[in-house]
């Protein structure tokens, strides 16, 4: 299902400021575009230092990531950002959700979701879920 389609159904959904971190360009754009049609503000970056960075300037609501950074593990970039901010932390992989997810968790994600390129709209759905029961958060 094409994420246009969307746009009116969420229409009541505030406008959350986003952080997505994930090197991937093209996955990156395309999902950030889907998260834009339903109302989300979106600030995409494609390595860890910059996040983080950016971390130190801006608010955010939400915090999502992909989950493979070489060198620093996942999980270590999830405590890193945790450290900096309070906002909710979803992190998404193309592999299985197994002991990596529990390290994020226990590092400080809220949640742990796969993520498939060719199914933005299902990972789109399951973010919006997540964040329709999740209090506002500000640093």
């Amino acid at each position: 299902m094409d994420p246009a389609l969307y746009s009116g159904r969420f229409q009541q959904i505030s406008s959350k400021n986003v952080l997505v971190i994930d090197s991937d360009v093209v996955f990156g754009q395309a999902f950030k575009s889907a998260l834009e049609r339903v109302h989300f503000s979106v600030n995409l970056q494609q390595d860890a230092d910059s996040a983080l960075q950016l971390l130190h300037h801006h608010n955010y609501d939400l915090i999502i990531l992909d989950s493979f950074w070489d060198p620093t593990s996942v999980e270590e970039l999830v405590a890193s950002i945790r450290n900096r901010c309070s906002a909710p932390i979803i992190v998404y992989a193309t592999a299985g959700i197994g002991e990596i997810a529990n390290k994020c968790r226990k590092a400080g994600a809220a949640a742990y979701l796969v993520k498939n390129s060719k199914d933005i709209p299902s990972l789109l759905v399951k973010i919006i879920a997540l964040t329709s029961t999740q209090v506002e958060h500000r640093v």
